[in-house]
């Protein structure tokens, strides 16, 4: 019988999960500094602390605190 062999080391395979695995890590990576900048919205810290203590632009702040105005989670 003609042998294969493990379709994981299939290239095309090994291409298509190191994209999703850093899509997906990606997609974590913003969830958690969103989740972050919510946090620190509700204990009072300015947008613009947030924005140099995150690393993140000041506009990236603004919009998700705009988007979370007035919502709880």
């Amino acid at each position: 019988m003609l042998e294969l062999g493990s379709w994981k080391d299939n290239r095309s395979y090994q291409e298509c999960f190191a994209e999703g695995w850093i899509e997906g890590w990606f997609e974590g990576w913003k969830e958690g500094k969103i989740e972050s900048i919510k946090l620190l919205i509700r204990e009072g810290v300015s947008l613009e602390e947030i924005a140099q203590s995150l690393r993140l632009p000041l506009n990236l702040v603004e919009k998700v605190a705009l988007l979370t105005k007035g919502k709880e989670d």
